[in-house]
């Protein structure tokens, strides 16, 4: 598990070569399977670090799920807002709210929600969370 968050501390802090090294550790690590979270993660490291290229590549991937893989929206959302697609990420967002997915509690505070925060239709969705004060 640490390269996972070390890939996506070192995109917080926009170390492209750092998020590289750590994704390709985990790259290898699954040796061709599929693992939408990982995957995701990866994605979304390199894209808050601006390899969106290679962000792109992951999300191609990870689009096209094994028969039967649920897709979290938090995370597709997270990935999407990461490589500059704001309306697919507020799409995706929209998803995780109607089927109440649950990693969009972490909507108030995490980092992976940064790129799209600042969207309007982000701030009604937040609000529609009715998060505590």
């Amino acid at each position: 598990m640490a390269p996972f968050f070390l890939a996506a501390n070192y995109g917080v802090k926009k170390q492209r070569a750092e998020v590289r090294v750590e994704c390709e550790k985990i790259l290898a690590a699954l040796a061709g399977a599929y693992n939408m979270q990982v995957l995701a993660n990866c994605a979304w490291s390199y894209g808050v670090a601006g390899d969106t290229d290679e962000a792109r590549r992951l999300l191609r991937i990870v689009e096209h799920p094994p028969a039967g893989e649920w897709l979290d929206p938090a995370v597709m959302s997270n990935a999407y807002g990461a490589v500059g697609d704001v309306d697919r990420a507020i799409e995706w967002c929209r998803k995780g709210l109607e089927e109440r997915a649950p990693n969009m509690v972490y909507m108030k505070v995490g980092p992976a929600w940064d790129p799209i925060r600042a969207d309007p239709r982000f701030q009604t969705m937040f609000r529609e969370m009715n998060f505590p004060q």
